[in-house]
């Protein structure tokens, strides 16, 4: 990113001429933080913000800032997936911002804060009652901010620039939707709205990030209603501007690229699809949150499919085997502990050994595995696993 390599030279440069007071030092540190945190920097970004912390104890007035690089490192936090020093440090800056004497900034740091939460809560239950917590933090802080209206159904445009936050609040919350298997409420209250307001310039904000998150979520949308087409074509496109601004982070582009494999599988565009898998497990991944790894995960039964598709099936047992293995630990983590007791009863992550005579039996059994690893974590309801995933067991139960 052009900012951040500008904000470095900056930093640079302040670092040999020890030009800048030391309240425009902290300002720099922070954006940098800032910047490092939205590239998925998770070790940068709390190097930055700690710098500026440290500065913030001998500049008054410095709440605003004090609170937004709490906020950063809480974020950064996220990515490390380490969720009690990510809740730890965003309370520790919701604190610090009810200090902030000018009102409008301080609701909308609360609000940010509050967004952060709610997508720590998301990106770490995934699914589930922790999950819809999650999604109350994000309506608190579209609540605060007067965001919790529907815009693009009113017949006039609002008098007064909007906050950035709600748009981009808007798009976390539809996000936490999609995860939760609700896609109407994602389409029709959050996404629908945030590119109204964005199309509409209803703010002042350039709003990359949130144009990328729509895209990709709009994609996932089109996938879960079988719009393949289209869901084929905005994934496409969300992959290559991710690659156009993330200054080459791949890992960013994981998530929509595990939603295009399966939209490729659908499509029956078999070699394509395991190109895409083969692109992901070769990527080093930057965010570890749970969803993070889960979607990274869900690749590898992709891959599976294709290769059962394809009969190779020794192929798709040994991505099974992968999956079985590396899913274990996270299911642990994110499931209710009868939910995970009932899956190991079920000897859901043990693996048959592979035998060539037997091909199909194994197949049936790795299906029948991975459909009910897939229903503990997203209910068996989910459009995930009602449209794909008992498909695809219902498929091979059939050979």
């Amino acid at each position: 990113m052009l900012a951040k390599n500008y904000l470095e030279q900056a930093h640079q440069f302040q670092e040999v001429t020890q030009h800048f007071s030391d309240s425009k030092l902290a300002a720099l540190l922070t954006q940098l933080a800032e910047i490092n945190v939205t590239l998925e920097n998770a070790d940068e970004t709390i190097m930055y913000a700690q710098k500026g912390l440290k500065l913030c104890d001998s500049i008054p007035n410095s709440e605003d800032l004090i609170a937004r690089n709490l906020r950063t490192v809480g974020s950064a936090y996220v990515h490390k997936n380490d969720f009690k020093k990510a809740i730890h440090t965003l309370q520790e800056a919701l604190y610090k911002s009810k200090s902030i004497e000018d009102l409008e900034i301080r609701i909308e740091t609360e609000s940010k804060i509050n967004i952060n939460i709610g997508r720590l809560y998301s990106g770490s239950y995934i699914n589930g009652a922790m999950a819809e917590e999650g999604a109350q933090y994000m309506k608190k802080a579209m609540k605060s901010l007067d965001g919790d209206k529907i815009y693009y159904q009113q017949s006039q445009k609002p008098k007064e620039i909007l906050s950035c936050s709600i748009a981009r609040n808007k798009v976390h919350l539809g996000r936490t939707y999609c995860r939760l298997g609700k896609y109407v409420e994602a389409r029709d209250l959050c996404f629908k709205d945030a590119q109204f307001i964005i199309d509409n310039a209803l703010d002042d904000c350039s709003h990359n990030l949130s144009k990328f998150f729509t895209k990709i979520s709009i994609g996932e949308i089109h996938l879960r209603f079988n719009q393949l087409v289209e869901a084929k074509s905005t994934l496409l496109e969300s992959i290559q501007m991710l690659k156009t601004v993330m200054d080459g982070n791949d890992s960013s582009t994981i998530e929509p690229r595990v939603f295009l494999i399966e939209t490729r599988i659908r499509l029956d565009e078999l070699n394509k699809a395991y190109s895409d898998c083969s692109f992901i497990f070769n990527t080093k991944r930057k965010t570890q949150t749970n969803y993070a790894t889960l979607t990274y995960l869900i690749s590898y039964y992709h891959a599976a499919v294709i290769k059962q598709k394809q009969k190779d099936f020794k192929k798709s047992y040994e991505h099974f085997k992968d999956f079985f293995e590396k899913i274990k630990p996270l299911c642990k983590v994110i499931l209710s502990d009868q939910k995970y007791q009932v899956l190991g009863e079920q000897k859901a992550f043990d693996v048959t050994v592979y035998e060539e005579t037997t091909p199909h039996v194994i197949m049936q059994q790795c299906f029948q595995k991975t459909t009910a690893i897939f229903s503990a974590i997203y209910g068996a309801e989910h459009p995930f696993v009602k449209d794909y995933v008992l498909v695809n067991n219902a498929a091979v139960g059939n050979i």
